[in-house]
């Protein structure tokens, strides 16, 4: 017999409404800090202590390429389980756990900013091993959040991770300044390891196992949710991603982040060129939108979706782009004033993060159990995708049409997404209120 560790106090993460939320807000508030840290505080250390673009350009690289990768590692997570402790948990572990170590090796090594090597490997890794936890916690959510509690559970989860962001960018730019890279691996270290400690101590189900070799079974759900070959989760997956709904919500999530990744662009532009704002100041600008747009997470965005539901505030969320892109364009001549700069800069964080809560609660509804960390996964890296091949076209249509035909552009890439988000299907009263959730989808062979 296997050594028996003492009960948990926690309840069963299925069973209990307040830990599910508590928990998601922290994961995703862990990987907002290796964002915040390898994505912002370790390239401004970097150029700060100068560091050439190329060189800050590699690290950022470096932390960003696992992002691009999350199908892979979603496939994993959907294809093995250690299903005695549930069907996520494991992978949960295994990620936080990685860097958790990993954090404490960087310490250990205290790379100087001539470590670029050492730097950027230590981003890729670390990046890795908080995807694993990402996809997973995707998974887990899907599996064990009600629908009616999804909205709440992912202004939450993206409420933690703007906060973690915010928290490791501001304090890890200092801790680098002050002290180098030890006093920040520790600092986000001791964070990612109070997660760990709470996910060790939760079970998905009552009556699963806690670690190894501690007593308890896998539950009926996971057995079946589980895919058992290559061939069957290739197939489920392909079965649920040509979904008609799921499809048109996809080109949606492309074209809105194509949008995005024009607004994110012309900005900084038009704050300084125009609006004559200093770096300084458009960068104190973007720290304080992101932050207000974590706390609207947080406390608003959530709750609202809840009651009016996903789908119709995916809507309001789109059609408040448009108007805004609109009202920027044709306010042209105020450009060189700094108020309608800051008015939109504001706007756009806020509604990236409402289109987030919406988004993804929608798409959560149309994931498959069997290959849920896989679809949802597929579904996040689209508006990711729209970014990247939308600023192919900024300097053709700069050269076109200078500013005001990038913004346009915009304008035109978030018009699109809502006339394909009108085409979701409506969405029909439930027994627990005005909850805008697509019918389910049909039967998977």
């Amino acid at each position: 017999m296997g050594v028996v560790l003492p009960r948990s106090i926690l309840p069963a993460i299925a069973d209990s409404r307040w830990l599910r939320l508590s928990l998601f807000f922290l994961l995703y508030g862990s990987q907002g800090m290796m964002v915040g840290l390898f994505w912002f505080a370790v390239p401004g250390w970097l150029a700060a202590n100068g560091a050439s673009a190329a060189d800050v350009g590699m690290a950022v690289s470096a932390a960003s390429l696992p992002w691009s990768l999350k199908f892979l590692n979603g496939s994993l997570v959907d294809r093995y389980a250690y299903l005695p402790m549930g069907r996520r948990r494991a992978w949960l572990i295994l990620g936080q756990a990685s860097a958790v170590l990993g954090l404490a090796v960087l310490a250990f090594l205290n790379p100087l900013v001539s470590d670029l090597a050492l730097l950027s490997g230590a981003a890729f890794l670390l990046n890795t091993f908080i995807n694993f936890q990402d996809v997973a916690t995707d998974g887990l959510a899907i599996d064990l959040v009600p629908e009616q509690e999804r909205p709440r559970a992912n202004g939450l989860m993206f409420g933690g991770q703007a906060l973690g962001v915010a928290g490791a960018t501001s304090l890890g730019g200092i801790l680098l300044a002050e002290y180098g890279m030890r006093a920040a691996a520790l600092a986000c270290g001791g964070y990612t390891l109070f997660v760990l400690v709470l996910v060790l101590a939760s079970r998905e189900h009552r009556g699963e196992r806690l670690l190894p070799w501690t007593q308890g079974e896998a539950t009926a759900a996971a057995v079946t949710a589980r895919a058992e070959t290559w061939g069957y989760l290739i197939k489920t997956l392909f079965a649920a991603i040509s979904q008609r709904q799921f499809l048109l919500l996809v080109l949606a999530g492309f074209l809105i982040g194509s949008g995005t990744g024009v607004a994110l662009s012309i900005m900084p532009l038009l704050a300084t060129q125009h609006a004559g704002m200093s770096q300084a100041s458009y960068g104190a600008l973007s720290g304080t939108s992101n932050l207000v747009a974590a706390f609207l997470g947080l406390l608003v965005f959530g709750v609202v979706t809840e009651m009016l539901g996903p789908l119709r505030m995916h809507r309001l969320g789109t059609a408040l782009k448009v108007l805004a892109a609109l009202s920027l364009l044709l306010a042209q001549p105020l450009w060189v004033s700094e108020w309608p700069i800051t008015l939109f800069v504001m706007f756009l964080m806020s509604s990236r993060v409402l289109t987030n809560v919406s988004g993804v609660s929608l798409a959560m509804g149309m994931c498959s159990p069997a290959v849920a960390a896989t679809q949802i996964t597929l579904f996040g890296t689209m508006p990711n995708l729209g970014v990247t091949l939308a600023s192919q076209l900024l300097g053709p249509v700069d050269r076109l049409g200078g500013h005001p035909g990038l913004v346009g552009l915009m304008l035109g890439f978030w018009l699109l997404g809502l006339g394909i988000v009108m085409l979701l299907r409506q969405p029909a009263p439930s027994g627990r209120g005005w909850i805008d959730e697509l019918a389910p989808a049909e039967a998977l062979p």
